[in-house]
């Protein structure tokens, strides 16, 4: 039986790895082991970060607590820092250690979902500066709607980060996959306040509020793929919902 080009390259890079890790001293292996976790580390806080402050955005909006939004407000910047450190430490790898083969697509993985985690805590800042607004009107009766719109984003976060946490490829397509219901769902709130809007064209300005909140879970099902074990499917497979889901379900 015929051996292909993509498994005959794949058995090299893995031989390739063996050697050079087998070359190395106990300690240089045991460092750069180390720098990985450390790598991962950073990113799972981050991504702590990033899901406290969705969080607490949509507990302002739904309490009107002006006092918590601008909390997220000035908490965003140890987001930011947070991503410049994950960042600082994978060029300090790519330098110091020029990772290939699975370090390599740990290392950019976590720089990657860093810079994703960066715009979740833009966003969720957004939602906390919206509520400065919302909380000068009179309350409105869709709140409750954007709530559950933003328990579904903030849940998918959450899922996303812990299948890159546990290297779960499996939960990273679910999360993937489920996008498109919180699509569905911002579809039909937007018509309501649509509606809404023609009844009191004062609110025109609300609608920013609840958009947030699908730009959350989008950047979960981006970040999804990303997981290390996932990233091995080839580009165009990655292109297709339906590949990778078929590609599961016959392993």
């Amino acid at each position: 039986m015929r051996t292909s080009g993509s498994t005959r390259s794949k058995g090299a890079m893995a031989a390739l790895t063996r050697q050079a890790k087998a070359t190395m001293p106990d300690h240089t292996v045991k460092a750069f082991t180390e720098e990985l976790e450390a790598l991962a580390h950073e990113v799972a806080r981050m991504g702590g970060l990033a899901e406290t402050a969705v969080t607490d955005s949509l507990a302002a909006v739904v309490r009107r607590d002006t006092a918590l939004a601008e909390s997220v407000i000035e908490r965003d910047s140890k987001i930011d820092a947070a991503q410049h450190d994950v960042e600082k430490r994978a060029i300090k790898l790519f330098a110091l250690r020029q990772p290939f083969a699975s370090d390599l697509r740990v290392v950019l993985t976590g720089w990657r979902i860093a810079g994703e985690l960066e715009r979740v805590g833009d966003l969720a800042k957004n939602i906390a500066k919206r509520t400065l607004i919302l909380n000068q009107a009179e309350p409105i009766q869709l709140t409750r709607s954007i709530e559950r719109m933003g328990r579904i984003a903030a849940g998918h976060l959450k899922q996303v980060l812990d299948a890159y946490s546990n290297r779960d490829v499996e939960a990273a397509v679910a999360v993937w996959f489920h996008d498109e219901d919180i699509d569905a769902h911002y579809n039909s709130l937007f018509r309501e306040l649509v509606t809404y809007m023609m009844e009191d064209p004062r609110t025109i300005r609300r609608p920013r509020t609840c958009s947030s909140s699908p730009r959350i879970s989008s950047v979960s099902a981006i970040t999804a793929p990303m997981s290390p074990n996932i990233s091995t499917i080839s580009s165009p497979a990655r292109k297709s919902r339906a590949s990778v889901r078929r590609r599961f379900r016959s392993a």
